[in-house]
């Protein structure tokens, strides 16, 4: 029986390699690595096809088949199938009818005139006299008025009719690229006062004015920004010059954008002064700002109230006011569309893009989701409305634990609200929205709101995005962006809040507080403890979450740059891979080729009557049937190896995508987080109502003092110096507080 021809073929995606019977040539198959559909080629390459004959494809005048059987005529004859020799060809043989080579011929004039403004756009781009998408867009309308009408105005007549360029940049443009007509179509006359002028326009004798000339008569400035050009005489003018001239010499320095009216330029001429105050000859317009899109919060998001304070000073943790609460489907957020701005223009005509809105767009967290339209943020479920420091907008539930967290329960990470009804104990985590309990034990606690402890918080690490409220800490790590309000006593421990820190009843011992807005106590330090260090008005808890920030996105670059070293690894093994099956497919075709061979010649023997060469010929072929075998077991290895690495570059290209995104995210929260920030008015001011023990360090925003003596009753504020020897123009000033 003879052998099956078989050939090697590589799936257009993926490259992998298959050896298939040669009979599969011009069908469909399917790459079982990644379930592509392609057709198998044969050895033979298509010549490329002439445009027409692209364009009679693309508009289904001729199918591929009708064109391939031209191609082949054709090229029985002709060496070189030429666009010519293919519209020749079917105006000869009237393969089509007149009104769809006229069709062709027309997209033919189009598509080469579109080569040609698609240079043009990225010139004048190149040059600063449109900005791209404006480029794209006039690009876009330019097909859509062929498709719709079969009329092609070329690109820049059409900028210049949608006033985005000047006539006079266009010609220079088209000079350059030998386009340019006698007459270039100019667009329509305007009323508006805004429409750039042309050098033809404002200067009807400035070919019979000499340009030397002119410029020895005047002298033109032109302000920094291009909005203004002034104009002054140099020397006593002729009677002959009129406004004609002051045209002429403003065209002869491209001056085209908001010219006075000749009345004007005539009163100017008519004052004769020389060198006097300049004349302001022409104004740019200038370009209108927007307004940008902004997010309106349909629940309350600002709930200032820590507590209530008590007639006793004490602070009842639990008065916040009124919860909010939504259902499942309510509007919780609306985005309100930005308007954009009025672009404008110098005096030379270029177009002056009007500012870019800064901008803004709705972010969801759990339990919340955008809105098919992108304009709203609805709520998926019952529950709580919550907005995060970076504007996230999210619906919670509650979690309760009646005891502790607890080797019972483990660590805790929960979307919502987590109420602990004992305490939080050693080495365990939490991570929700407000967090409630009766302590917390050197515990990790992350929430994207409130902290809440009736008890006292002793040792561990809290970071929240809202306040944190209790009634003493210890040996604690805190950082908040709301007030951290202690209703006792902080003892050895550091405190950074975007808030204020509060201890109205109580002493800070031993401890270093940052706060943005103030520092309010009755006591700070005693004689015998360490003294304090107090910062206030700064900035230490927001450029701390920045450092945070920026941490976690060199951790996921150097992950992206590890993967892209283990995917050049991995495509270096798949060309060695190809490669070895390649050689292998080779070596099964010559086992084929011996295996008919050897077929051939146990025939013989066994005709011939001979035993021995007979059996020297089986064992021959069993050895080579072996060979077969085991190159075909390598070969399913190979296939097997093919398609581990295969899915090992899946999975790299989906952590990718995870990674990249999860930078975007880390930037966004960075960018809303100094946006907040921005928005926190810095309190410089430490208020005291008992005693501030001598040697505590005290720093604002830009001073800094160590108490020289013990203060009672007293407001340590920053101010700026009225004194003008003083060597710093800021100082931390006290004063009794009644």
């Amino acid at each position: 029986m003879a052998e099956q021809q078989t050939i090697i073929i590589a799936c257009h995606a993926c490259q992998a390699k298959y050896k298939v019977p040669a009979t599969l040539v011009g069908q469909t198959v399917h790459c079982k690595k990644c379930e592509n559909a392609f057709t198998v080629d044969a050895p033979a390459k298509t010549p490329a096809l002439p445009i027409t004959a692209k364009l009679a494809l693309s508009y289904k005048f001729l199918t591929e088949a009708e064109i391939n059987e031209i191609l082949t005529q054709l090229s029985a004859n002709t060496e070189s199938i030429t666009d010519a020799v293919f519209e020749q060809h079917l105006i000869g043989k009237q393969v089509l009818p007149e009104d769809k080579l006229n069709a062709l011929r027309a997209a033919k004039s189009f598509w080469q005139e579109r080569q040609q403004d698609l240079t043009f756009g990225a010139i004048a781009v190149k040059k600063g006299l449109v900005k791209k998408e404006d480029v794209d867009r006039v690009l876009a309308l330019q097909a859509e008025n062929f498709r719709n009408h079969q009329t092609c105005m070329i690109i820049g007549d059409l900028l210049v009719a949608s006033n985005l360029l000047a006539p006079e940049h266009r010609d220079i443009i088209l000079k350059a690229q030998q386009r340019l007509r006698e007459q270039a179509m100019q667009p329509p006359a305007a009323e508006d006062d805004n429409q750039p002028a042309t050098a033809d326009d404002t200067a009807t004798e400035q070919a019979t004015v000499d340009a030397d000339t002119l410029d020895k008569l005047f002298a033109l400035h032109v302000t920094e920004d291009g909005m203004q050009a002034l104009l002054t005489i140099k020397k006593p003018l002729p009677k002959a010059v009129d406004v004609s001239f002051v045209r002429a010499f403003l065209a002869h320095h491209e001056i085209v954008q908001g010219i006075r009216e000749d009345d004007d330029i005539a009163k100017f001429l008519q004052t004769g002064n020389v060198n006097e105050r300049p004349f302001a000859v022409a104004d740019g317009v200038a370009p209108k700002a927007g307004k940008a899109a902004e997010v309106k919060y349909l629940f309350e998001i600002e709930r200032e109230r820590v507590g209530t304070e008590r007639e006793d000073g004490h602070i009842d943790f639990r008065d916040h006011g009124e919860i909010p609460h939504v259902k499942q489907n309510d509007v919780l957020a609306e985005l309100i569309p930005e308007v954009v701005g009025a672009s404008g223009r110098d005096v030379h005509g270029r177009s002056l893009p009007a500012p870019d809105n800064e901008p803004v767009k709705l972010r969801c967290g759990a339990g919340a989701e955008i809105s098919e339209d992108g304009l709203q943020i609805v709520a998926k479920l019952d529950g709580q409305p919550k907005l995060t420091v970076s504007g996230k907008v999210s619906v919670i539930t509650d979690l309760k634990i009646p005891g502790d967290v607890d080797l019972k329960t483990g660590h805790i990470d929960f979307d919502g609200n987590v109420n602990v009804g004992g305490s939080i104990r050693s080495e365990f985590r939490v991570k929700g929205w407000n967090l409630s309990a009766k302590e917390i034990l050197a515990a990790a606690i992350n929430t994207a709101g409130d902290v809440d402890v009736n008890g006292g918080i002793i040792g561990g690490v809290i970071h929240a995005e809202g306040s944190v409220r209790a009634k003493f800490m210890k040996g604690a790590k805190v950082y908040a962006f709301g007030d951290v309000v202690v209703e006792k006593e902080v003892m050895d421990c550091t405190i950074e809040t975007s808030g204020a820190c509060i201890v109205k009843s109580g002493k800070i011992l031993s401890s270093e507080i940052a706060a943005k807005k103030g520092i309010e106590a009755f006591d700070v330090g005693t004689d015998v403890s360490n003294p304090c260090r107090l910062r206030v008005g700064v900035e230490d808890h927001i450029q701390k979450a920045m450092d945070d920030f920026k941490k976690l996105i060199k951790k996921n670059k150097a992950e992206l740059k590890e993967i892209a070293k283990q995917n050049d690894q991995l495509d270096e093994q798949e060309r060695t891979t190809h490669r070895i099956i390649a050689e292998m497919a080779q070596v099964q075709d010559r086992s084929i080729v011996e295996k008919r061979d050897l077929q051939e010649q146990v025939a013989k023997a066994e005709q011939d009557g001979s035993p021995d060469a007979l059996a020297d010929l089986r064992k021959k072929a069993d050895e080579l049937e072996g060979r077969a075998k085991h190159a075909e077991e390598s070969l399913a290895a190979l296939f097997a190896k093919q398609d581990q690495m295969e899915e090992q570059k899946n999975n790299n290209l989906n952590r990718v995508e995870h990674l990249k995104q999860e930078i975007a995210e880390y930037r966004d929260e960075m960018e809303a987080v100094i946006k907040w920030a921005k928005r926190v008015k810095k309190v410089p001011t430490i208020k005291i109502k008992g005693t501030i023990i001598a040697g505590t360090f005290l720093h604002g925003v830009h001073s800094t003092m160590v108490l020289k003596e013990n203060r009672k009753h007293t407001q340590i504020r920053e101010v700026k110096t009225t004194d003008p020897e003083a060597e710093a123009e800021y100082e931390l000033r006290s004063s009794i507080q009644r």
